[in-house]
């Protein structure tokens, strides 16, 4: 991937809303067409600088999400509140106010709820990574999440954490420095609703093009509700990424960029990427 240099304008700014405030990245901003990228827990906005260097000709806005990146002494609440955050973000900075909005994991959950609460913020939408519905034995995850979290800064862990996810070597050194930042208290919070989601039924009502991902190497459930998502969410698609897993973006944020491109031009989507058809 040629990387663009210098070719952007970027601001690091704050939006104001209510006492909270949510840090963003802002990049070519004379482009017409804006995307909103929301990043995965123990991340920030950084995670879609590869993306948005390969998408220049995009008004891209990077969003660090409560307790993570430049937003880490912001306190986490719920998705839906942190959802209309972004909401009040997309209607002040996105050309017409409106977004196309782009989700991986947290920032995925963030994203349905987005189009759930203020549909009128969001273009198309793009989620990858997340499930349809709650995770069996959710209690046992949380339980599991309530003992690590004490260990969350330990560096051994975060580099485990890293090696599972595949974080390239040139991201890790940004990739530990996040994960430092995420207080436990916003760990726990964000665990207890990631295995309690369910997409809101409202979206059903909602006619946006929506592209599903999930990477092959993922959980089985958020595979599995690919084809749930195909089925039951109107205008949608659903694809499976060949050989990659949870956090393909980073993996292979050329292929990301290109399969992203190409959805938002109405073109056919990269070779490593399988159509899943739906429930029968």
């Amino acid at each position: 991937m040629t990387k663009t240099t210098k070719l952007y304008d970027r601001r690091d700014d704050d939006l104001t809303q209510g006492e909270i405030t949510l840090s963003y990245e802002e990049f070519h901003v004379d482009a017409k067409q804006s995307i909103v990228f929301l990043h995965g827990a123990n991340t920030g906005a950084w995670m879609w600088r590869p993306n948005i260097d390969y998408l220049n000709e995009y008004h891209c806005i990077s969003v660090d999400l409560p307790g993570h990146g430049n937003s880490s002494d912001k306190e986490w609440e719920t998705f839906e509140k942190t959802a209309q955050r972004v909401a009040s973000l997309i209607k002040e900075k996105a050309k017409n106010g409106t977004a196309d909005v782009v989700g991986l994991s947290l920032g995925g959950y963030i994203a349905l709820t987005l189009l759930s609460i203020a549909p009128g913020t969001v273009n198309r939408l793009v989620v990858s990574g997340v499930q349809s519905s709650k995770i069996p034995n959710a209690w046992f995850i949380r339980l599991v999440g309530y003992l690590l979290a004490p260990f969350l800064h330990n560096e051994k862990m975060i580099k485990a954490n890293a090696k599972g996810l595949r974080i390239p070597e040139v991201y890790l050194h940004e990739y530990i420095l996040n994960a430092k930042k995420i207080a436990p208290k916003t760990f726990n919070r964000i665990t207890k609703e990631a295995v309690l989601f369910q997409a809101p039924i409202t979206i059903k009502n909602e006619t946006h093009p929506k592209l599903f991902l999930a990477g092959e190497r993922e959980h089985q459930l958020i595979k599995n509700s690919l084809s749930t998502y195909k089925t039951e969410y109107p205008n949608s698609e659903s694809y499976l990424i060949k050989g990659l897993g949870h956090g393909w973006s980073l993996e292979d944020p050329e292929l990301f960029s290109t399969m992203l491109r190409r959805w938002l031009k109405h073109e056919s989507l990269p070779d490593g990427l399988q159509a899943i058809h739906g429930q029968h």
